[in-house]
Protein backbone atom coordinates (compact mmCIF):
# COMPACT_ATOMS: atom_id res chain seq x y z
CA UNK A 1 0.00 0.00 0.00
CA UNK A 2 2.83 2.36 0.79
CA UNK A 3 4.35 1.80 -2.62
CA UNK A 4 0.96 2.37 -4.26
CA UNK A 5 0.63 5.63 -2.30
CA UNK A 6 4.10 6.64 -3.45
CA UNK A 7 3.09 6.01 -7.07
CA UNK A 8 -0.12 8.00 -6.67
CA UNK A 9 1.82 10.87 -5.12
CA UNK A 10 4.41 10.74 -7.89
CA UNK A 11 1.64 10.88 -10.50
CA UNK A 12 0.04 13.83 -8.73
CA UNK A 13 3.40 15.62 -8.67
CA UNK A 14 3.99 14.75 -12.31
CA UNK A 15 7.21 12.88 -11.50
CA UNK A 16 9.46 11.83 -14.31
CA UNK A 17 8.82 8.68 -16.27
CA UNK A 18 11.97 7.05 -14.87
CA UNK A 19 10.73 7.47 -11.31
CA UNK A 20 7.27 6.22 -12.23
CA UNK A 21 8.64 3.21 -14.10
CA UNK A 22 10.87 2.24 -11.16
CA UNK A 23 8.01 2.61 -8.68
CA UNK A 24 5.68 0.61 -10.92
CA UNK A 25 8.25 -2.15 -11.28
CA UNK A 26 8.63 -2.30 -7.51
CA UNK A 27 4.86 -2.53 -7.07
CA UNK A 28 4.64 -5.17 -9.80
CA UNK A 29 7.31 -7.26 -8.01
CA UNK A 30 5.46 -7.03 -4.70
CA UNK A 31 2.20 -8.04 -6.35
CA UNK A 32 3.87 -11.02 -8.02
CA UNK A 33 5.32 -12.15 -4.69
CA UNK A 34 2.03 -11.76 -2.85
CA UNK A 35 0.01 -13.61 -5.48
CA UNK A 36 2.64 -16.38 -5.74
CA UNK A 37 2.55 -16.89 -1.95
CA UNK A 38 -1.24 -17.05 -2.00
CA UNK A 39 -1.21 -19.59 -4.80
CA UNK A 40 1.39 -21.71 -2.99
CA UNK A 41 -0.71 -21.67 0.18
CA UNK A 42 -3.74 -22.83 -1.80
CA UNK A 43 -1.73 -25.65 -3.41
CA UNK A 44 -0.54 -26.81 0.03
CA UNK A 45 -4.08 -26.70 1.37
CA UNK A 46 -5.35 -28.77 -1.56
CA UNK A 47 -2.55 -31.31 -1.01
CA UNK A 48 -3.55 -31.65 2.66
CA UNK A 49 -7.19 -32.13 1.66
CA UNK A 50 -6.20 -34.77 -0.90
CA UNK A 51 -4.14 -36.62 1.72
CA UNK A 52 -7.08 -36.52 4.11
CA UNK A 53 -9.43 -37.82 1.40
CA UNK A 54 -7.01 -40.63 0.55
CA UNK A 55 -6.91 -41.62 4.21
CA UNK A 56 -10.70 -41.59 4.42
CA UNK A 57 -10.96 -43.71 1.25
CA UNK A 58 -8.49 -46.24 2.66
CA UNK A 59 -10.44 -46.46 5.91
CA UNK A 60 -13.73 -46.83 4.01
CA UNK A 61 -12.27 -49.52 1.76
CA UNK A 62 -11.13 -51.40 4.86
CA UNK A 63 -14.61 -51.16 6.33
CA UNK A 64 -16.13 -52.37 3.06
CA UNK A 65 -13.74 -55.34 2.99
CA UNK A 66 -14.75 -56.22 6.56
CA UNK A 67 -18.42 -55.27 6.24
CA UNK A 68 -19.93 -58.62 7.27
CA UNK A 69 -17.38 -58.99 10.05
CA UNK A 70 -18.24 -55.52 11.37
CA UNK A 71 -21.94 -56.31 11.33
CA UNK A 72 -21.35 -59.50 13.31
CA UNK A 73 -19.03 -57.74 15.81
CA UNK A 74 -21.53 -55.00 16.48
CA UNK A 75 -24.43 -57.39 16.68
CA UNK A 76 -22.50 -59.51 19.18
CA UNK A 77 -21.67 -56.43 21.28
CA UNK A 78 -25.29 -55.37 21.23
CA UNK A 79 -26.51 -58.78 22.33
CA UNK A 80 -23.87 -59.09 25.07
CA UNK A 81 -24.70 -55.76 26.67
CA UNK A 82 -26.89 -55.47 29.75
CA UNK A 83 -30.59 -55.34 28.89
CA UNK A 84 -32.08 -51.89 29.54
CA UNK A 85 -35.58 -50.62 29.84
CA UNK A 86 -36.88 -48.31 27.12
CA UNK A 87 -36.66 -45.26 29.37
CA UNK A 88 -33.03 -45.85 30.40
CA UNK A 89 -30.24 -43.90 28.77
CA UNK A 90 -26.96 -45.74 28.01
CA UNK A 91 -23.91 -45.06 30.20
CA UNK A 92 -22.55 -42.43 27.80
CA UNK A 93 -25.85 -40.61 27.75
CA UNK A 94 -26.22 -41.29 24.03
CA UNK A 95 -28.76 -43.78 22.69
CA UNK A 96 -26.91 -43.87 19.35
CA UNK A 97 -23.61 -45.09 20.82
CA UNK A 98 -23.78 -48.60 19.32
CA UNK A 99 -24.78 -47.30 15.90
CA UNK A 100 -22.03 -44.65 15.73
CA UNK A 101 -19.11 -46.74 16.93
Amino acid sequence: RELAETIRAARAEHAGEDVMAAEMEGLRGLMRARIALGMRAQHLYIERLEQHLASMRTRLDGMADRFNELVEERLERLLESEPRGEDQVPAGGNRRRDRDS
